[in-house]
């Protein structure tokens, strides 16, 4: 089985620290396209004090072994 998951990329404004968080995921890639476009997402962000640039990216077609 193949799934897809929407990342959000949190890069530091000044320096080296990323945060990577699972968003979203399922099997039926257009409607996690669909979702990424409605997404209101603020180009930067604070978290835990850091400003960051924020990114959004969707990672298609990972298999999955449910055996």
């Amino acid at each position: 089985m193949k799934i897809h998951v929407i990342l959000k990329l949190a890069r530091q404004v000044e320096g080296e620290i990323f945060l990577l968080h699972a968003v979203k995921a399922g099997t039926d890639k257009d409607a996690l396209h669909k979702y990424l476009r409605e997404m209101n997402v603020p180009a930067t962000e604070e978290i835990d004090g850091i400003g960051c640039i924020i990114e959004l990216g969707l990672l298609e077609d990972i298999e999955v072994d449910l055996e």
